[in-house]
This record gives C-alpha cells, sequence and structure tokens, in this order.
C-alpha cells in the first residue's frame, strides 16, 4: 500500500485528498462536471501537489493497486510533470 515505515495522520489525509482528486477526474470523464467545475478542481488538484507533499506521498504509494489505470496517467502528465511512474503497464 505505501512504502513509508509508519502510518501517520498526515498519510491518511493524502489518500483522502487522493481518492477526492480520482473521483473528480472520473466525474470529468464522464461528462458530469461543466467546464468551470472541472477548472476549479483542477486548480486544486495542482495546487495540492504543487504547493503540499501531497507528490511525494504520490511517489511513494503503489497507486496501481488503488487508482484507476487513467487517473494514475492523468497524475503523472499533468500534476507532476517529468514523473515517469511505472503504472503497471
Amino acid at each position: 500500500m505505501y512504502k513509508l515505515e509508519k502510518l501517520s495522520e498526515e498519510l491518511a489525509f493524502a489518500y483522502y485528498i487522493l481518492f477526492i482528486s480520482s473521483h473528480v477526474y472520473s466525474m470529468h470523464q464522464r461528462n458530469v462536471l461543466k467546464d468551470d467545475e472541472w477548472t476549479r478542481w483542477l486548480h486544486w488538484m495542482r495546487n495540492c501537489f504543487r504547493y503540499g507533499t501531497l507528490g511525494e506521498y504520490w511517489k511513494q504509494t503503489e497507486s496501481e493497486n488503488w487508482f484507476d489505470p487513467s487517473f494514475q496517467v492523468f497524475v503523472n502528465k499533468e500534476l507532476i510533470p517529468g514523473t515517469q511512474k511505472n503504472n503497471g503497464g
């Protein structure tokens, strides 16, 4: 599940944010969100990765066990560019 030595409240919160982001991305793919809603969520997700520790947690997770492959590609290409994490495919 993770490559950290111990669980923490911060790790649990990071997974919570990742699952919210995954759900929002799924809603975007199904055209549930309006363009302006997606734009705001995308801005929020980028800020979480850019200014917080979420990017570090993402690099340490075994995301292929927890997240949809299309969301993994989205995160690696759009939220943390330059990261070429193996996504099992």
